[in-house]
């Protein structure tokens, strides 16, 4: 086991300091980028609203193909084109794909009972609407296409996010200060990067599974798998409770 963690090391090309800029910058660079960006839509054909109280597919789908060029683009720049890494070094190697599913179940079983411990908890104190659900009541109001949601929701969002926080975010963090530190901060990175504060306790869970599994296999599938997993889970059980509450 020392052979593989010191190799996973050695593979390691990006520094600390690589990863923490990247997130310094994000925030700035798509805002930077998503500005003019606007103000270029607002003179163009596109029915694009900035409210959302009027979202709609272009609102969603423009805004969110730009931040996914941004997250990659911050992953390329600084791990393969500074540091001359390889993409298998970010965790895009093959693992077996049923055993990736079976991690993937066990993980989600034990997120799911421990994402309803918290709401049950939390919701005595608390307002449990959080922007996802917000979202979520838009979506199914019929003005944002679910055929556009849903593999952005289960498919897309995992394979960019988990590059980003697992395969580059978290092994810079865990060679500059461990393990189980590594884990911790890097989480809960990923759950403030979500901007919603009464998700956050759930969120950083999450991050922690997701990051625990990839050292375990240094690989990104089953992650992605259980991103991808959990993230359809939600969108469905809000979307029945949604459509049973409409009648």
């Amino acid at each position: 086991m020392s052979e593989r963690r010191d190799d996973y090391l050695d593979q390691i090309k990006w520094k600390f300091s690589d990863s923490l800029i990247s997130l310094l910058i994000f925030i700035p660079l798509l805002l930077a980028l998503l500005v003019p960006l606007a103000l270029l839509l607002e003179i163009s054909s596109l029915p694009i609203s900035t409210t959302l109280e009027n979202i709609n597919t272009w609102s969603i789908l423009v805004p969110y193909l730009l931040q996914v060029g941004v997250t990659l683009g911050l992953v390329w720049f600084f791990a393969i084109k500074l540091r001359r890494a390889r993409w298998s070094e970010l965790g895009l190697r093959p693992y077996g794909i049923f055993r990736s599913l079976l991690l993937a179940l066990a993980a989600f079983i034990f997120i799911f009972a421990s994402n309803i411990t918290y709401r049950l908890i939390a919701s005595r104190f608390i307002p449990m609407e959080d922007l996802q659900g917000r979202v979520l009541k838009v979506i199914l109001s019929g003005r944002v296409s679910l055929a556009l949601l849903i593999p952005i929701v289960i498919f897309i969002a995992p394979v960019v996010e988990e590059i980003f926080f697992r395969g580059f975010v978290y092994p810079a963090f865990r060679k500059k200060m461990g393990v189980v530190w590594g884990i911790l901060l890097s989480s809960l990175v990923f759950a403030l990067f979500h901007f919603e504060p009464y998700q956050i306790p759930p969120l950083l869970v999450i991050g922690a599974i997701l990051a625990f599994i990839y050292e375990k296999t240094r690989s990104l599938l089953p992650v992605i798998i259980l991103h991808g997993l959990n993230n359809g889970f939600y969108m469905l059980v809000l979307m029945v409770f949604m459509k049973v509450t409409r009648g």
